[in-house]
């Protein structure tokens, strides 16, 4: 409220008035962050702070990926989304180092008031990646196969077989079976019969 006297040319003074300015409140947020590992979804909605009114949407002006690509969600620069918009939102990390993805957002009050911009930062932890591998070997004999990482990219520290697909052969030795958690030597004394006319190829899906 400003309380103001008119003056005249004259140097009369007026009768006082006031000027009031209604100032709506902007919200507030603070930075935040979360660590996930590589083409896993940040699960991240977006939290307003205690003080002030609560954000209505939110205008994201900016996205820092620092060269990982997006997996999952819809990662764009956009106006008046949600506080879930970033929930699916997924990265790729292939390189041998957990990376930063920065998102820069502005918070808008239901009244349309801009607030000062945060930042959410996504840590990607990288995934390891293994190449396809081969093994050519006599029946009942074991593949002797050592799950190897590639050299790029953190290590393996466990696998999960997914799938075998015997091509109808039967194992002979070894345990062959879908797990989880096992560790790169599993395969090494798998075993299978093959008593056709011809190689069979048994694909392990990791």
């Amino acid at each position: 409220i400003y309380t103001i006297v008119p003056i005249s040319a004259a140097g009369c003074e007026g009768t006082p008035f006031t000027v009031t300015l209604t100032i709506n409140p902007e919200p507030l947020v603070s930075d935040q962050a979360t660590t996930v590992c590589s083409d896993v979804a940040c699960g991240l909605t977006l939290v307003d702070d205690i003080d002030g009114p609560t954000a209505s949407t939110y205008n994201i002006i900016s996205i820092n990926s620092n060269g990982l690509s997006p997996s999952a969600g819809t990662p764009l620069v956009a106006i008046g989304v949600l506080n879930s918009n970033l929930l699916d939102d997924a990265w790729t990390n292939t390189t041998n180092a957990p990376v930063d993805v920065i998102y820069t957002i502005v918070p808008i009050s239901a009244a349309a008031c801009q607030g000062t911009p945060f930042t959410v930062t996504l840590t990607i932890n990288p995934e390891p990646v293994v190449s396809n591998q081969v093994a050519t070997l006599c029946s009942d004999i074991a593949c002797g196969l050592t799950l190897a990482d590639d050299i790029d990219g953190p290590t393996a520290s466990t696998y999960n077989i997914t799938a075998i697909n015997s091509n109808g052969l039967s194992a002979s030795a070894g345990t062959p079976l879908v797990a989880n958690g096992v560790i790169n030597s599993n395969l090494i004394d798998d075993a299978w019969t093959n008593t056709t006319n011809a190689p069979v190829d048994v694909i392990y899906t990791i």
